[in-house]
């Protein structure tokens, strides 16, 4: 189910959905019976038994995605697929079919081109959207000047360092010279005094 035929979740957003449903006649004569009856003649086309349940099966798949947001039904989709097979237990009884297992292949959000703002789930899942889409695009550039900010900080903690780095250079050599001629001065006295003794 995709595009107009697609699941509406409890948030009203569509899912477009691909499920493999397993269903067989259990090997009773109680259900092979049942089973006989409510299939007929259509037993010998899948098409036909497909005609039969798919009602039922689409049916399960809405209720259950009705009670589930979009986020829920992703993270959760083996709890969906249970729910599922939960709620068509009973009805494909009557038929006389068991079913054995039910596979989620696909689920994602329907395309947003697909939404109609006259139509009330729609419109609804559209502001949704708006909202998530608005709310995480803030979000993100605010991550992004923040992290920018942050290279900011880091290169003007950088450059602090070199002209610290730079200043201590300068200060060194200037007292390393200072030194030196302190000791020149000092060995120019000593020889000068050495030569007024003289």
């Amino acid at each position: 189910r995709e595009d107009k035929d697609a699941m509406i979740t409890n948030d009203r957003l569509r899912v477009d959905l691909t499920a493999e449903f397993y269903i067989r006649v259990q090997p009773e004569e109680n259900q092979i019976l049942k089973a006989a009856r409510s299939l007929g003649e259509k037993s010998l086309s899948p098409d036909s038994v497909k005609h039969l349940v798919e009602a039922k099966l689409v049916g399960a798949l809405r209720s259950v995605a009705a009670t589930k947001t979009l986020v829920e039904l992703h993270e959760n989709r083996d709890q969906f697929a249970d729910a599922v097979q939960e709620a068509l237990r009973n009805d494909l009884a009557q038929n006389g079919l068991t079913l054995e297992a039910v596979s989620i292949v696909k689920l994602d959000m329907t395309d947003k081109s697909i939404f109609d703002p006259n139509n009330i789930f729609d419109a609804v899942g559209l502001k949704s959207i708006t909202d998530i889409t608005q709310r995480q695009l803030t979000e993100r550039n605010l991550i992004e000047r923040q992290r920018e900010v942050e290279r900011k900080d880091q290169d003007v903690d950088a450059e602090k360092r070199r002209l610290t780095l730079d200043q201590d250079k300068e200060f060194a050599a200037a007292e390393q010279y200072k030194q030196v001629e302190t000791y020149r001065a000092e060995q120019e006295a000593t020889t000068q005094k050495f030569r007024i003794e003289q």
